[in-house]
Formats: structure tokens, C-alpha cells, sequence
């Protein structure tokens, strides 16, 4: 059990460490990353990045953005819009407004979701990030 544990401890500083995602989803595939940092309005709208990659022969079924602030008092949803599934990386912007009070600059967290589905309507891919961002003041 003992070197199990061990395994798994190595195993983990493995993965952590590898290098970050090929710029190109799998032919199988869909890759999404969250931008670190996000900036919010003077209204409390949040506009944040995110790349996506997807096979070329997909179409989007559903881009999710969630976003919350201040131990989820503040949260509000968003769409991720106008995606291409070309095979290649590309970032998309997104806004989302919260449900009650308005965003602030600091800390928040992110989810964000991409589901694609062939031509057929037979085949259906996901994937998602998570994290907690940085929320900049909009500089004009």
C-alpha cells in the first residue's frame, strides 16, 4: 500500500509538470483554457478570454461561461459565442453579468464548458475549465 502511495504521489508531480496543451485539439478532442485574468466594467460586467479547440468536423452544442465572487454571493452566466471548430486553438471573449449585485475587481471563480456534436447528431465531446482568476478594474 505503502508504494502505491508512492506511485501516485509520483505520478501526480508527473502530469503537473508536463507541458501545457498542444495549440490544436486531438482529431477526437476538445480542449478549453481559461484566461487568468479578467477585467470588469464600471457596471460590474465581467469580459474574460477563453481558448478552444475542437475537431474541425464538429459544430458547437453548448459554450457555458459561470462566474462568482465573494464565496458565490455574487454569480452570474455567460456564453461563449461565435466558436469555430476548425481543429485549431482560438481565444473567444466573454461577458457575464452578474444575478444581483455587480462585479468588482479581485478574485473570482470561473467555470467555463464547451460541448460539440457531429454532423450526424450520433457523437458528442466536452470538456471544461476551472479556476480562480484575477478580475482587473476596466482601464480607459
Amino acid at each position: 500500500m505503502q508504494r502505491f502511495g508512492k506511485w501516485v504521489v509520483a505520478a501526480g508531480l508527473c502530469f503537473g509538470l508536463t507541458a501545457p496543451a498542444a495549440a490544436h485539439a486531438a482529431a477526437d478532442e476538445v480542449d478549453v483554457r481559461l484566461s487568468p485574468v479578467a477585467v470588469v466594467s464600471g457596471t460590474g460586467v465581467v469580459t474574460g478570454r477563453v481558448r478552444v479547440a475542437c475537431p474541425e468536423d464538429m459544430s458547437v452544442l453548448e459554450a457555458l461561461v459561470t462566474l462568482s465572487q465573494d464565496d458565490q454571493t455574487l454569480f452570474g452566466q455567460g456564453f461563449i459565442s461565435r466558436i469555430s471548430c476548425t481543429g485549431q486553438a482560438s481565444w473567444y471573449t466573454f461577458r457575464v453579468s452578474s444575478y444581483d449585485q455587480p462585479f468588482h475587481p479581485g478574485r473570482a471563480y470561473v467555470s467555463a464548458y464547451v460541448v460539440v456534436i457531429d454532423e450526424a447528431g450520433a457523437t458528442t465531446l466536452s470538456a471544461g475549465d476551472t479556476r480562480t482568476i484575477r478580475v482587473m478594474p476596466l482601464r480607459r
